[in-house]
């Protein structure tokens, strides 16, 4: 297999609501073999809010 070098650009978007990001990247080689790529990713978190948590814990017994 042939090794080259590459250039490999990328980021992310974060829209607020509902919480997730777009990420996105692109590579080319600029050395040794010729190679494209792309990458499209959807993250996307999800659990309690930590207003929530917040809530919760101060509604749990004293430990006193």
């Amino acid at each position: 297999m042939l090794g080259g070098n590459a250039v490999d650009p990328g980021g992310y978007y974060y829209f607020r609501n509902p919480g997730f990001q777009l990420l996105f990247a692109y590579g080319h080689s600029v050395a040794g073999q010729t190679e494209n790529y792309a990458y499209l990713g959807l993250y996307w978190t999800w659990g309690h809010h930590a207003s929530q948590a917040a809530v919760r814990a101060s509604q749990l017994p004293s430990a006193a």
